[in-house]
């Protein structure tokens, strides 16, 4: 995971003031929360996805969803808990569609081992 090379400049912010900037549309201040939080999204996306490459997906698609709704954030908007909070639901929206299709896989395949085991599969007579 890469954080972003620039300047702190928003790092004297305390946290009503830097949900005010991101809410502004404030990039600078964005970016300071981006990196000042994005491994922690990141660990708790780990602790319930496998791949490094989903987690990083996550992280990514948590700091889009606050960019998108910044317009929504109340003054006194705990960020960490947003954050966190949209971490949680992005995760467990991804494990149900992978528990859906590990589902749908799985009794795919007890069908075709039934159709083998009673000689109805395609091709045997």
């Amino acid at each position: 995971m890469y954080s972003f090379v620039v300047t702190n400049i928003c790092t004297n912010m305390n946290e009503r003031e830097r949900v005010l900037a991101i809410k502004g549309g404030d990039h600078q201040a964005f970016i300071d929360l981006y990196n000042e939080y994005w491994s922690q999204v990141y660990d708790l996306s780990r602790l319930y996805i496998a791949t490094i490459a989903d987690a990083e997906e996550i992280v990514q698609d948590v700091f889009v969803k606050l960019w998108e709704s910044r317009h929504l954030l109340k003054e006194d908007e705990n960020i960490k808990g947003f954050l966190f909070i949209v971490t949680r639901n992005i995760v467990f929206n991804k494990n149900k569609k992978l528990l859906a299709i590990y589902q749908r896989y799985q009794k795919d395949t007890e069908k075709e081992n039934q159709s083998i085991i009673t000689g109805d599969a395609k091709g045997i007579k």
